[in-house]
């Protein structure tokens, strides 16, 4: 493996004492390759490999995902030396927010011309226009030519070796030759301690960063600190102090006394050092922050301050004991007489705006949950969601129930279902794709009202409205029908979004919250959308950021916390400059015929038994016409379905309910008892999607018995997702299954739709990803240890 690593690396024209160096340092090695491997680059020019290694060490690894991005300006040469290179890599370091790529190219001097001749003829301008000076200083000018060459157009983007010798060649023949330097005489050092270097921590990467942390806890640990108490006690919340101590007057402070003592907890999110004595941290709970402003002069132990302080950074979880205070500037703040670390933090803590990477935030969640006050909130609806839908359902006399998720048989929803293995039974076991068939039994059994909130899982793709693993509610009330189950599901969606938002109106972000404009296009268009209002030409100094305050109150728009320039920005374009629809949940909701809606809509007649093999080549050529693809197998329930999602579901943004569904599309629903061919069925879309599903249950348990022998001949036709016949199932309904309604809804992309979100994978703390080299090896190790000796299962009928 080494050879070849090397090999790669010496293609891009490493050799000798430098091709060594990347043999012994393992880490660096692995750095250059993983930029080759990523941008497919096989041979390069030694000059370009050396700004690759350059971007290996050095590119910031929050940014990662804009580092082909970079590579590809250093291969099409318009990064062509060191200067450049870095300044492109300094941007990066810095970054906040979007990519913009007109501020890039400037912040990097990229169309810049940097060839000999257009180096000596800037160099031969320089020194012209430096001429009285020179005449002045002869050659102790030289410095400040040099300082005049970092701001120089050309000179700052040239390689600076060559600079230096052609502006030394430049002076010789203007003012003659440098004069040889007079040697000083040794001046006596006088004794002293040696001074330990001073850190620029913004400059360190992740893991220089990491191992200065723990060097620091190390030390910490040594003068008595414990890191990591048991428990630190609060006496209220962030958002409590802030209530309470609302009314104080700027510059207004509490005595320091046992009444006015107060406790509160946190996470530092912001750090500034006034001096060694006054120093202001922002500390951050669940929907609050205040400003911590540690003064010296009300500290109880003065050597404590002084190591507390010098220790702590941004991410760092800390209690602090002291009085409340308003600050010179009007913020609300806790003067701390004892900061006790709780927790530290021994990693670089993202930026808000810097954590914008999708990839990073869904792989970790933590660090999304730290630093976006919108994820948080997410996952708070959907638990507000859950919590309502379960007083709903347990008012009206359902009970909650559990049903395996692992079973003999994948039933109740047609998908591909995922495979399990069960050691001791030697058997295997599919997960559930949905607990429908055991509700059902449930029923059977005289538990008239049943519900169940759980995970479901169907071995299908990944996209932005679906996820292998997925929750979804599921009811089922004995002596109803789908008419019943459609009036029960307006009053719990339009309550639940009226309890959860104050109305039933949601505006919501279909194509997403990214607006993709710079800040100064984003103000411009604020600008127009807001030509009443006057705004400050510096919006993140503190009067830019209090205007920004003001404006969001004033046009009651949120923001929620961290609360910087950047996020109120992008708050108020979700209000003015974002594409939203307006999707009304108040009932009652729109029922559409599925098969009487296509007909209007293609002017064609169906056939009247839509599952025959006349219906077949019908919806065939019908959807040949009108260029719709189907892959195979092309059965009439798949053909259709395409035709519904071209046609019908894409109109439909407020809820309603697409009903009536053929009998083949619908292997559990009872016949419709006025339509033939057709059941009592429908399944109800918000902004084009699904949300849930219902019907009338079939009874019937020789029909039943048919419906499942129709899906075995689909199976056989080369549909993965049929369902198998249930003998269990079937059993149980003989039994006497009661008139039932039943009913099944996707709480994930409800959320999605009450949280503003338009992918799945924002709704779902941990979603599926596509597996790191790391995880499968690690997966790779625990599968020798769970399947090292298990058995294959034995063939059907075996003892």
């Amino acid at each position: 493996m080494a050879e070849v690593d090397l090999s790669l690396i010496a293609a891009i024209g490493f050799e000798g004492k430098k091709l060594a160096a990347y043999e012994k340092n393992v880490k660096a090695r692995k750095a250059l390759l993983a930029v080759l491997e990523e941008s497919n680059i096989t041979k390069a020019e030694p000059d370009v490999g050396i700004l690759l290694s350059e971007v290996a060490t050095k590119f910031p690894e929050s940014q990662v995902t804009h580092r082909p991005f970079l590579v590809k300006y250093v291969l099409d040469g318009r990064l062509n030396n060191r200067a450049k290179n870095s300044a492109a890599i300094a941007y990066f370091k810095s970054l906040k927010g979007d990519l913009d790529v007109a501020a890039f190219e400037k912040k990097c001097g990229v169309g810049i011309v940097t060839d000999d001749e257009s180096v000596k003829k800037a160099i031969t301008e320089l020194v012209e226009s430096h001429d009285a000076m020179l005449k002045e200083k002869n050659w102790d000018g030289f410095r400040d030519l040099m300082s005049a060459v970092k701001s120089d157009p050309i000179l700052q983007w040239a390689a600076g070796k060559f600079v230096n010798t052609c502006l030394e060649e430049a002076l010789i023949a203007k003012i003659g030759a440098r004069p040889a330097k007079v040697k000083k005489a040794p001046v006596q050092k006088k004794a002293a301690a040696a001074k330990v270097a001073v850190v620029n921590e913004d400059e360190l990467d992740p893991s220089q960063y990491h191992e200065l942390r723990l060097r620091s806890l190390a030390d910490l640990k040594k003068q008595g600190v414990e890191p990591y108490p048991h428990k630190f006690q609060t006496s209220s919340s962030i958002a409590e102090f802030r209530t309470k101590y609302e009314y104080l007057k700027t510059k207004e402070q509490l005595d320091v006394t046992p009444e006015n003592t107060v406790s509160l907890a946190g996470r530092i999110t912001y750090k500034r050092a006034n001096s060694s004595k006054l120093l202001f941290y922002t500390l951050a709970g669940p929907n609050a922050e205040v400003q911590i402003l540690a003064n010296f002069k009300f500290y109880e132990d003065a050597k404590m301050f002084k190591i507390i302080n010098e220790f702590l950074r941004r991410g760092d979880v800390i209690g602090v004991v002291g009085v409340a205070s308003r600050s010179n500037t009007g913020e609300l703040s806790i003067v701390p007489t004892e900061i006790k670390l709780l927790s530290p933090c021994l990693h670089m803590m993202p930026h808000p705006e810097s954590l914008t990477d999708t990839e990073t935030r869904y792989r970790q969640r933590h660090l999304d949950l730290l630093v976006n006050g919108d994820a948080i909130r997410t996952f708070k609806i959907r638990a507000r969601a859950l919590a309502y839908m379960r007083t709903f359902f347990n008012a009206r006399g359902f009970t909650e129930v559990e049903t395996p998720t692992m079973n003999l048989l994948a039933g109740g929803a047609t998908a591909k279902p995922f495979v399990t293995y069960h050691n001791d039974l030697s058997v295997n076991l599919f997960m559930r794709v949905a607990p429908e068939l055991f509700l059902k039994q449930c029923i059977v059994g005289g538990m008239d009202r049943v519900y169940e909130i759980g995970k479901n899982y169907r071995n299908e793709g990944i996209d932005m409205t679906h996820n292998p693993e997925f929750t979804a509610i599921e009811f089922y009330e004995a002596f109803a029908d789908y008419k019943d189950v459609m009036a029960t599901t307006e009053e719990l969606l339009s309550g639940l979004v009226k309890e959860i938002t104050g109305g039933y109106i949601i505006n919501y972000y279909h194509n997403g919250k990214e607006h993709g404009l710079t800040r100064e296009e984003l103000i411009k268009q604020l600008k127009e959308k807001l030509p009443e209002v006057t705004f400050p030409e510096d919006l993140t100094n503190h009067a830019g950021q209090k205007f920004l305050q003001e404006l969001l109150a004033e046009k009651k728009v949120v923001c929620h916390p961290p609360v910087t320039a950047s996020r109120m920005l992008d708050a108020l374009a979700l209000e003015y400059i974002v594409e939203k629809l307006e999707i009304n949940f108040e009932g009652p909701y729109p029922r559409i015929p599925m098969v009487e809606t296509l007909e209007k809509k293609l002017n064609v007649k169906f056939p009247e038994d839509v599952g025959s093999d006349e219906a077949n080549k019908f919806l065939i050529d019908l959807c040949a016409k009108h260029e719709i693809d189907c892959s195979p197998p092309r059965t009439n329930a798949r053909l259709l379905d395409k035709l519904v999602g071209e046609y019908i579901e894409p109109e439909l943004i407020s809820p309603a309910f697409i009903t009536d569904h053929p009998q083949i599309m619908s292997p559990l629903a009872k016949w419709h008892r006025s339509k033939p061919f057709m059941t009592e069925r429908f399944e109800m879309f918000v902004a084009g999607r699904e949300i849930c599903n219902a019907y009338t249950e079939l009874n019937d348990p020789a029909v039943q018995r048919e419906r499942f022998e129709t899906q075995v001949a689909d199976a056989a036709a080369g549909d993965d997702e049929a369902q198998p016949i249930d003998e269990g199932f079937v059993k149980s309904m003989e039994y006497g299954l009661p008139p039932t309604g039943g009913w099944g809804l996707g709480v994930d992309r409800l959320v999605m739709l009450l949280a503003n979100h338009n992918t799945i994978k924002e709704v779902l703390l941990f979603p599926a990803m596509k597996p790191l080299d790391e995880e499968r090896e690690a997966q790779n190790q625990q599968l020798k240890f769970a399947t090292g000796n298990v058995p294959k299962a034995p063939p059907a009928g075996s003892k």
